[in-house]
């Protein structure tokens, strides 16, 4: 849900999430569908459609989060001894479980702000021709 709060617009005419959100949502998308895989700059870069020069040179901070991140962040198959380490799994199901749903929201409202957008000019064309009837 914090990540939800943090969304920002970066420029109204289109609708995109900023670059450290969509860096943000790809590295959590990657740590859920991966989990046993380590997440390279590279895979995140891709996924979340930023170059990778843009990322080491402006947001180093991220770029040291994804470089933190190791397989074993997510639950993996370890020893459950005891109901501690149970509890401590299911923590960390679930806030994976919350860091992917968080991802996909942000997802969806970029896809909407375009349909927005998609909307907005087919509206234009439409009174265009309208116009020129």
């Amino acid at each position: 849900m914090q990540l939800l709060m943090e969304v920002k617009v970066t420029n109204e005419a289109s609708d995109r999430l900023s670059i450290a959100l969509r860096v943000k949502a790809a590295l959590h998308l990657l740590r859920a569908s991966s989990p046993s895989v380590p997440v390279s700059v590279s895979a995140v870069c891709r996924s979340a459609d930023v170059s990778r020069a843009n990322l080491y040179a402006n947001y180093p901070g991220l770029v040291a989060e994804i470089r933190q991140t190791k397989a074993t962040d997510l639950p993996g198959e370890r020893a459950e001894g005891n109901l501690q380490a149970r509890l401590s799994d299911s923590i960390a199901a679930r806030k994976v479980l919350q860091s992917k749903y968080d991802s996909l929201v942000m997802v969806c409202l970029e896809l909407q702000a375009e349909i927005r957008k998609l909307r907005a000019a087919n509206d234009s064309k439409v009174k265009a021709r309208r116009k020129s009837i």
